[in-house]
């Protein structure tokens, strides 16, 4: 089975790292936005959003292979 995302080489603990950055990175802008609203830092923040989202996805993915293969076996 070919797939596109995750890359073959990017493990969960990867995307686990990613998340922990992009939430600490949402964290920082929503603060920003309290003080500072601007229609770029909303962007930026929708953008961060749906990183977050695709990687909570690709974990999702990878848990449902993960489960599958140790149900074949």
């Amino acid at each position: 089975m070919e797939r596109e995302q995750p890359a073959p080489e990017v493990t969960a603990q990867d995307i686990e790292r990613w998340l922990d950055c992009d939430r600490d990175r949402l964290r920082r802008l929503e603060a920003r936005r309290l003080t500072l609203p601007d229609e770029v830092l909303e962007a930026e923040i929708a953008m961060v959003r749906a990183t977050i989202g695709q990687l909570e996805a690709e974990l999702h993915y990878l848990a449902v292979v993960a489960r599958q293969r140790r149900i074949k076996a």
